[in-house]
């Protein structure tokens, strides 16, 4: 059976992702949090079409990144300069625009000790309805990567409050504790890693930059969907230098 808990068997699931891959436990988080979401009653009772949250600007993490990745390249083979297309856009938008945000983004994260600090860097959230919609809202005015849609989009609406159709905010420990995707901080003897998340269009920006930082991306991209979690994050430690 497929480890993601579908009941299905793995070659008619997730037939090319490994178990016990950081990308396998990416996908497992999620079908533990739609199961039990749907298990205590939880429903998101969008519009259809309503897209209002959808150009919102908000950060995820690199972990939730490369699944995305994965999606679009691996499961649905799309062309990804469609989507490098749109971030630049919007880029050239939140540059303009919102210039201090923008700045605060190409800034070096410092290290120091504790978490306070960083706050500024690991929040960059934007809400304006005159920006563009998400980079993977298709022409339907559907998700387009909607079986490995974000945390913060599988939320919002169903146990976050929408002020616009507004749902009943659930504030279940269970659910946050399974809605979180990401290995923020990775530890290894007395070395700390903290890896920084990034609006979606900024992580689009960040790997077509050029032809270095594209390749760099998808030989990540292989050891994401390929490694152990413990190779994985030894890597990550090895590539920062610590």
């Amino acid at each position: 059976m497929c480890f993601c808990g579908s009941g299905l068997k793995k070659k008619k699931c997730h037939s090319n992702i490994q178990e016990g891959t950081p990308i396998a436990t990416v996908i497992k988080t999620y079908s533990d949090f739609d199961e039990y979401a749907e298990k205590i009653g939880i429903n998101n009772n969008c519009p259809i079409n309503c897209q209002e949250c959808c150009k919102d600007i908000f950060s995820i993490g690199e972990n939730e990144f490369f699944t995305i990745l994965d999606y679009i390249i691996y499961q649905k083979e799309d062309d990804i300069d469609v989507y490098f297309n749109k971030a630049k856009i919007i880029q050239d938008i939140v540059k303009e625009n919102y210039p201090d945000v923008y700045k605060k983004l190409d800034e070096v994260m410092p290290v120091g000790n504790g978490l306070d600090h960083l706050t500024p860097y690991l929040k960059n959230n934007i809400y304006d309805t005159t920006l563009p919609s998400c980079v993977f809202l298709n022409e339907d005015g559907q998700c387009g990567v909607y079986d490995v849609r974000p945390s913060v989009c599988r939320m919002y609406g169903s146990c976050v409050l929408c002020e616009k159709i507004n749902n009943e905010e659930i504030m279940d420990e269970k659910l946050a504790i399974i809605a979180t995707t990401e290995q923020t901080i990775i530890e290894k003897k007395n070395t700390v890693l903290i890896k920084r998340p990034y609006p979606i269009f900024y992580w689009l920006c960040l790997m077509n930059e050029n032809e270095r930082s594209y390749k760099f991306f998808l030989d990540k991209l292989t050891r994401f969907r390929l490694n152990s979690i413990r190779t994985y994050g030894d890597y990550m430690l090895k590539y920062n230098n610590l």
